[in-house]
């Protein structure tokens, strides 16, 4: 249950409140095709740049592990699980935090009430660097870590010293993320863009010179309303980090499987996959989150269930293209992580591709999904339906497929997949749910919070 403000409780998925409060909104109804086609290209708009950014950024950590594979097995796999370890315990957490600013920033800009944004991207930078702290003391021990875990010793040193060298793109990254969700609720995403495209243009010919050619003061302001921020940076945390987490841990289950150089390369191989295929539907997704805080902000909930409607589709078609593309092209993916003597890594990998294929379509549909539950600010019935699909099912299934019942990959795999499903029924199921114009009055107090200081809960306890 919630409160709206003036004693009055709504319940979460208060379905059959459509009815109601419809008065003094800003929009009408759609009434064509054509407005449907005008929203898509509004997402598209805001989504292809993010799309773009989001492939460029990952391209930078799929050509580091494709340089790293070129020197064998063994160092392919310390790689992956040294990036895997830093994902965990850092980056995912700082773009789940960030991710608070979809809600509250989107929200912001959508009521114009744009001095916010300011105070919203300092309090983020703050906040952030202040996670980086810890996770950087963690960084330093990770072989300890990886070895107390039962991971293979060498791979254990390799991939402690892989996570060190990473140290300081964490602190990079919390200041970069604020800056970049500012700039997005604003639908100003272009710029992000090109920073990517430079930066992926240094950093090949840096990896090639480094393997190969060199043989180895702000105002009180923004602080005054931390509180307010954290509301919702948190449950965005919860919801965006520990999915996150699920995904890497699968890959220290990999460890444990016999032969880890295999496993463990095979793992990296798809797990790089499902990420890199992720990438346009988490922009999509981004795109849906701004489109849908923006016109909850300017009172209009017939535009935002059409902007649900858009984000949807667009999602459907872009996973089914990437699990097409992935059939077709599954023996020449493989061979771009791994060279042809290392017959046993590439035959794992093909094996898996049925499962992963389904893996892509689900994860793409959930990705939209996600970022409409972000730009409505119910992060907190996301993060619980999350948590509840992947830590109490596909974990538990994938270690009991995978490791117990001695299946391997496949079984870990097919275990993840079935809390998948699980996941995607339920982000369905509340944006399905969701009454607008109940959440364009959440809206105005999640505007006017950031503003006073007052939290604003999608529900109560």
């Amino acid at each position: 249950m919630e409160s709206t403000g003036g004693g009055e409780q709504a319940p979460l998925l208060d379905y059959h409140y459509k009815d109601d409060g419809s008065k003094g909104f800003q929009d009408e109804p759609p009434t064509s095709t054509s407005e449907m086609i005008i929203e898509a290209k509004s997402q598209l708009e805001l989504g292809v740049p993010v799309i773009l950014m989001g492939l460029l950024d990952y391209s930078v950590q799929l050509i580091s592990v494709a340089f790293v594979g070129s020197l064998g097995p063994i160092h392919l796999a310390g790689a992956a699980m040294g990036a895997s370890f830093a994902n965990v315990f850092g980056f995912a957490m700082l773009e789940g935090l960030a991710g608070g600013m979809e809600t509250s920033g989107g929200q912001a800009n959508g009521k114009g009430e744009h001095h916010l944004l300011g105070y919203l991207l300092q309090r983020g930078q703050f906040i952030l660097t202040m996670f980086c702290l810890p996770i950087a003391l963690l960084y330093l021990q990770a072989a300890w870590v990886l070895r107390h875990w039962g991971q293979d010793e060498e791979i254990a040193e390799l991939s402690g010293e892989y996570v060190v060298y990473l140290i300081p793109g964490l602190f990079a990254t919390a200041l970069f993320l604020p800056v970049a969700k500012f700039l997005q609720v604003q639908e100003v995403t272009k710029p992000l863009a090109v920073v990517s495209c430079v930066v992926l243009a240094f950093h090949g010919p840096l990896c090639w010179l480094y393997i190969y050619g060199l043989d180895q003061p702000w105002p009180t302001a923004p602080f005054a309303n931390v509180g307010a921020f954290l509301g919702l940076a948190i449950p965005a945390c919860a919801m965006t980090s520990l999915e996150w987490w699920v995904w890497e841990i699968i890959q220290i289950m990999a460890g444990w499987l016999p032969h880890p150089e295999i496993a463990v390369s095979a793992m990296t191989i798809s797990f790089q996959t499902i990420a890199l295929c992720y990438m346009p539907p988490l922009g999509l997704g981004t795109a849906a989150s701004i489109r849908v805080s923006n016109e909850l902000g300017a009172q209009r909930p017939d535009k935002t269930r059409m902007a649900v409607k858009v984000a949807f589709i667009l999602a459907a078609v872009t996973g089914g293209l990437f699990a097409v593309a992935l059939w077709l092209g599954r023996y020449q993916w493989a061979a771009f992580f791994i060279g042809p003597s290392e017959a046993m890594v590439v035959n794992t990998f093909v094996g898996l591709v049925t499962v992963l294929t389904i893996l892509i379509f689900l994860t793409a549909m959930s990705a939209s999904l996600g970022g409409v539950l972000r730009g409505s600010g119910q992060q907190w019935a996301g993060s619980l339906v999350n948590n509840a699909a992947l830590y109490g099912i596909s974990l538990p299934l994938a270690y009991l497929l995978g490791i117990r019942l001695e299946t391997g990959l496949q079984g870990i795999w097919w275990g993840m997949l079935i809390g998948v499903i699980f996941q995607f029924v339920g982000q369905f199921y509340l944006t399905a749910n969701t009454n607008w114009e109940y959440q364009v009055s959440r809206a105005l107090l999640t505007v006017s919070d950031n503003s006073a200081g007052v939290t604003s809960k999608s529900f109560e306890y």
